[in-house]
C-alpha cells in the first residue's frame, strides 16, 4: 500500500493553498524522479457537535471539512474501484508522520538526515533522497562523516515545479552514525574521520583535506590566540569568550597556570581545532601559552611554590594512578613503596609540588570521611591474529583489567550537552548512541557504571556471548551480518559494546556499536566476493508485502521478488537463496517448503484512532485499519541466559508482556498454544525492540470479543496481552 507526504506551495496567509503528494515507493536519486499526485484536500466527514435544538443543547452530526496540512504522511489503495492505478487521491487515511516538519519564512521544509561529504561540498542524503548541494555559508556548520539532521526545503512552487534545496543544519543524528561507513567515499577506509595537517609543520594539508575549523574563524593557518578563563564546574575545559566556545587542553599545557594564583585571571593563549566526535561535535584545544604572565608563572614553578595540598582524589588502577578531579589531564602516581596499601577506588587525600615535568607525590593518606568508592575489577580477554609469517592462527594476548567505579549520581551538562558531570570524576564521555537534549542540565542519570571479545550463541539467535563481561549483547543495527554469513562465524570477534536505556522490566541492554577486530577486512573481502549467501535457508513468509523471517538471522531485512510475493501468503514456510550485497541480503530463489508448506496465520484487523493538534480540530480521527499477523506456535519455552524472553523453534526469542513472572528457573517451564505477532518499531525510534517477535495471545483457538475483525478461518480474545500467561514445570 504507497504511502506519500503531503507537500503544498506554502503557508495559508500565502494566498490559494494546494496539495500534492509525493510518493514513497522507492529511494530517489535525482529530483526529476520525484512522483507526485494530487491529492483532494476538500474532504468532509461527520462530527458531532453541540448545538442548540427544541429540547435544549445537543450533540448533532454535522458534516466538516477535514484539513491536510503539510507533511501528513497518508496511505492509499494502489488501485481504484475499477482496478485502475490511482493517479487522484480521494481515499486516503493519515499515518504515522515519517518526519518532522514545518513552515518557516513562508518555506515548507522537511528534517532529514544525511552526511557531509570530504569536500564540504555535498550532504549525501544516505540513498534515500537526492543528494543536496550544500551552499558555501553552510559549509562549516558541521563536519565530514557525520550524520546529522539538516531542514530541507520541500515545495511547491507557482507553476507547479517543486523546489529542493538544503536550508541549513539541526543537529547530530546520533540514531544513525552507522550509516557514516555506509557513504561511497568511505568505502575500503578502515577510518571515517579525516586526518588534520599539523599547522604548526609548516607543510600545508593534501587535496583531500578537511580544513582546519580554526581557518574559519580566523583566515589564517594554524593557530588562533584569544583569551580563556576558568570554568569551575567544567574542569579540563576553558571558555573564549570572544569566540563563544569551550577550549580543551588535552596536553596538560595550562597545569601550571591552574597552580598558580594567577588562575582567578584571563589567560592569552593559542587555540586550534582537531578531528570532531562521533557526535559532530568540534574539539577546540590549547596549543600554547602566549600571554604576558608566561615568565611570571614558570617563576613561582621553579621558587616551588606550584603545590597541591590536602587535595581530594582517587587512585583508579592497581599501580597507583591518581585522578584528581579539578586536574583531570594531570598524571600523577602514588609513590612505589606505598602502591600496595592504596588498591584501586581508595579515596585519599595527598600533598604534591610541581617540578620541571610533572607533579610529583610527597604525603597521602586515606580519607576518613569517605574512604572508598565502589569498585568492580573486569578482566577482558584479548587475542590478536598473527601474520602469516609467524602462524595462521590467534594468539591470546594477556589479560587486560579494567577497573569500573560507581556514581551514583550524575547531571547533564548545559554547556557541553554531550558530556555528562559527576562529583567524583568529573566530566564524562556519554556513548555514540546518547541523545543530546534541549536542556541537558535539568537531567538527572543515576547509577551509571563507567571494548570485548563475543561470541555466536546459536540457542540466542540476534543474542551474542560476552565471557569477559558475563552480558549477552544485542544487535539491533544488524552490524554483525556480514560475520555470521562469513565462515569466521564460529570464532570470537572483537566489538565495541555501550549500554542503552533499560526495557520496562528494567533489564539492562547491552548493545553492539561497531566491529574493531582485525578479521573485518577479511570479513568484507569475502562478501565483495559475492561468497556471503544462504542456500536452502528455511524462512517464513510474515506479512503480505513479502517479508520475511529467517530464524538465525532476526535482524535481517530480506523481502520477496515483488513480481512472486502473491504466490507466498504470510504463514508460508519458504526455503530460500539469497546473498549479501552492499547494503543488505538480495533474495535470488525462493519455493515452498515440502515438508511443512504453512504455519497456522491469522489476519486481525485493528481498528486505531489518532488524536489531532488543536490547530486541526479538537477531535480524535478514525486512521486507516491495521492488519496484524499472529502466528500460532505449539510450544514455547523459558530462556535460561534470558529470563525477561521466550524461546521458539520457528521465531527464535520472544518478547514477553510487562505482567510476565520472570522464574527462578525459566528453562525448565514450557508454555503451549502461543500466538505471536511482529514487535512494534515504529518510524523516529532511536532503536529496534530486543526481540522481532512479540507474544499477544494464549489458546489453541483465537476469540476476540472486540472490535476487530478475524480472517484465516480462525476465531481469537482482545489483542492486548492476555490476562496470565502459565506454563508447567517438566
Amino acid at each position: 500500500m504507497p504511502r506519500g507526504i503531503v507537500l503544498t506551495n506554502g503557508s495559508p496567509t500565502a494566498g490559494t493553498v494546494y496539495h500534492m503528494v509525493l510518493v514513497f515507493e522507492h529511494a530517489y536519486r535525482t529530483v526529476r524522479e520525484f512522483k507526485l499526485l494530487p491529492v483532494d484536500s476538500h474532504r468532509t466527514k461527520t462530527k458531532l457537535v453541540p448545538a442548540m435544538t427544541l429540547s435544549g443543547v445537543k450533540e448533532v452530526e454535522r458534516f466538516v471539512e477535514e484539513t491536510l496540512i503539510y507533511g501528513d504522511t497518508l496511505s492509499w489503495e494502489n488501485l481504484d474501484m475499477e482496478g485502475r492505478p490511482v493517479e487522484f487521491i480521494q481515499d486516503y487515511n493519515r499515518v504515522q508522520p515519517v518526519c518532522e516538519s514545518r513552515i518557516f519564512n513562508g518555506e515548507t521544509q522537511l528534517l532529514l538526515h544525511g552526511i557531509m561529504s570530504k569536500n564540504r561540498a555535498v550532504l549525501w542524503m544516505c540513498d534515500i533522497w537526492p543528494d543536496l548541494e550544500i551552499p558555501y555559508h553552510l559549509r562549516q556548520d558541521t563536519h565530514p562523516n557525520v550524520t546529522v539532521h539538516a531542514w530541507v526545503t520541500v515545495q511547491l512552487l507557482e507553476n507547479q515545479a517543486l523546489k529542493y534545496e538544503l536550508h541549513s543544519f539541526h543537529e547530530a543524528a546520533d540514531a544513525f552514525q552507522h550509516l557514516v561507513k555506509k557513504a561511497k567515499w568511505n568505502i575500503g577506509e578502515e577510518g571515517n574521520l579525516q586526518t588534520l595537517y599539523d599547522p604548526m609543520s609548516g607543510n600545508g594539508p593534501s587535496s583531500d583535506s578537511v580544513t582546519p575549523m580554526s581557518d574559519t574563524l580566523t583566515g589564517i593557518h594554524g593557530v588562533v590566540k584569544s583569551t580563556i578563563r576558568k570554568v569551575d564546574d567544567l574542569p579540563g575545559y576553558f571558555y573564549c569568550k570572544s569566540l563563544n566556545i569551550y577550549v580543551d587542553d588535552p596536553e596538560n599545557i595550562l597545569e601550571p597556570w591552574l597552580l598558580s594564583p594567577y588562575s582567578g585571571s584571563t589567560l592569552q593563549v593559542g587555540i586550534t581545532a582537531t578531528e570532531p566526535s562521533a557526535k559532530g561535535n568540534p574539539r577546540f584545544v590549547v596549543a600554547e601559552i602566549v600571554d604576558q604572565k608566561l615568565e611570571k608563572i614558570e617563576k613561582f614553578r621553579r621558587e616551588g611554590n606550584a603545590k597541591l595540598v590536602n587535595e581530594p582524589a582517587v587512585v583508579i588502577d592497581e599501580m597507583g594512578k591518581i585522578h584528581v578531579a579539578r586536574l583531570p589531564k594531570s598524571n600523577l602516581r602514588i609513590p612505589s613503596d606505598q602502591v600496595t596499601f592504596f588498591p584501586p577506588g581508595t579515596k585519599i587525600r595527598l600533598t604534591a609540588s610541581l617540578g620541571p615535568r610533572r607533579l610529583k607525590v610527597e604525603e597521602v593518606r586515606v580519607d576518613q570521611k569517605e574512604p572508598t568508592i565502589r569498585t568492580v575489577a573486569v578482566t577482558i580477554k584479548n587475542k590478536r591474529e598473527m601474520t602469516d609469517i609467524e602462524e595462521d592462527d590467534e594468539e591470546e594476548m594477556k589479560p587486560q583489567v579494567q577497573y569500573w567505579f560507581y556514581v551514583p549520581a550524575t547531571r547533564g551538562c548545559k554547556e557541553l550537552p554531550f558530556l555528562l558531570q559527576s562529583a567524583e570524576f568529573g566530566l564524562l564521555q556519554t556513548p555514540q548512541i546518547f541523545k543530546m537534549r534541549q536542556n541537558p542540565h535539568y537531567f538527572r542519570f543515576p547509577n551509571i557504571w563507567v571494548k570485548s571479545t563475543i561470541r555466536k550463541v546459536d540457542d540466542l539467535p540476534g543474542y551474542f556471548y560476552c565471557k569477559s563481561l558475563n552480558i549477552y549483547v544485542d544487535d539491533p543495527e544488524n552490524i554483525l551480518e556480514p560475520w555470521l554469513l562469513s565462515p569466521y562465524s564460529g570464532s570470537t570477534l572483537q566489538v565495541g559494546i555501550t549500554a542503552t536505556e533499560p526495557s520496562a522490566k528494567g533489564n539492562p541492554r547491552f548493545v553492539v556499536a561497531e566491529i574493531v577486530d582485525q578479521k573485518l577486512e577479511k570479513i568484507e573481502k569475502f562478501r565483495r566476493e559475492g561468497n556471503a549467501k544462504l542456500v536452502n535457508e528455511p524462512a517464513v513468509v510474515i506479512d503480505e508485502m513479502g517479508k520475511i523471517h529467517v530464524a538465525r538471522l532476526p535482524k535481517s531485512n530480506l523481502r520477496i521478488p515483488s513480481d512472486q510475493v502473491t504466490f507466498f501468503p504470510p504463514g508460508t514456510k519458504i526455503r530460500l537463496t539469497a546473498s549479501l550485497g552492499p547494503r543488505r541480503l538480495k533474495v535470488e530463489e525462493v519455493r515452498v517448503d515440502q515438508k511443512e508448506p504453512t504455519i497456522r496465520t491469522v489476519a486481525v484487523t485493528i481498528k486505531n484512532k489518532r488524536e489531532m493538534t488543536d490547530i486541526e480540530e479538537d477531535d480524535e480521527e478514525e486512521m486507516k485499519p491495521q492488519v496484524q499477523y499472529w502466528f500460532y506456535v505449539p510450544a514455547t519455552r523459558g530462556c535460561k541466559e534470558l529470563p525477561f524472553l521466550l524461546q521458539s523453534a520457528e521465531f527464535g526469542l520472544l518478547q514477553t508482556p510487562q505482567i510476565f513472572k520472570m522464574r527462578q528457573n525459566p528453562h525448565y517451564f514450557r508454555f503451549p498454544n502461543i500466538w505471536v505477532t511482529l514487535n512494534d518499531c515504529h518510524p523516529g525510534e532511536m532503536m529496534k525492540p530486543p526481540a522481532k517477535f512479540k507474544f499477544i495471545y494464549i489458546g489453541e483457538d483465537v476469540k476476540i470479543p472486540c472490535k476487530v475483525n478475524i480472517r484465516a478461518g480462525a476465531s481469537g480474545r482482545c489483542p492486548q496481552y492476555h490476562t496470565g500467561l502459565s506454563g508447567f514445570v517438566e
